[in-house]
């Protein structure tokens, strides 16, 4: 019995099962972050506009690094994502005081806790990142 546990927990490896749910996430984000950079560069009309293209520019360029860690597979990848995930919210929460709309930010706080507790515990996160 511990064999097979054993033997399974070595097959958990890759970005598959749930860590695909991760991964998906930060490519959303990044595109996300690139298009209302864009919008924001192209209708700056207040010292707002340029704070809020300047949290989306930020969200890029974070986004793009832990996309390269994570294709690395690198040891740094699941620190960095726990980082990256509560630097978002923190530039989620400075827009929400910005536009004075909270309506969304207790669904990220509830996504955070549930993958910063996955980074830290899953088996396929270990046997992933390991360069």
């Amino acid at each position: 019995m511990v064999k097979k546990k054993e033997e399974n927990s070595k097959k958990l490896k890759g970005l598959g099962g749930w860590m695909i749910i991760p991964v998906i996430n930060l490519y959303v984000v990044l595109i996300i972050s690139i298009v209302v950079a864009l919008i924001y560069f192209l209708a700056i009309e207040s010292a707002l506009d340029f704070i809020l293209m300047s949290t989306s520019l930020i969200m890029v360029a974070i986004s793009y690094y832990a996309i390269k860690l994570m294709h690395n597979h690198s040891k740094k990848f699941p620190n960095f994502f726990i980082w990256w995930l509560w630097i978002s919210f923190a530039l989620s929460l400075v827009d929400s005081i910005l536009l004075d709309d909270y309506s969304f930010l207790g669904g990220e706080l509830f996504f955070n806790i549930i993958w910063t507790a996955y980074m830290n515990k899953s088996v396929r996160v270990t046997n992933t990142f390991t360069k």
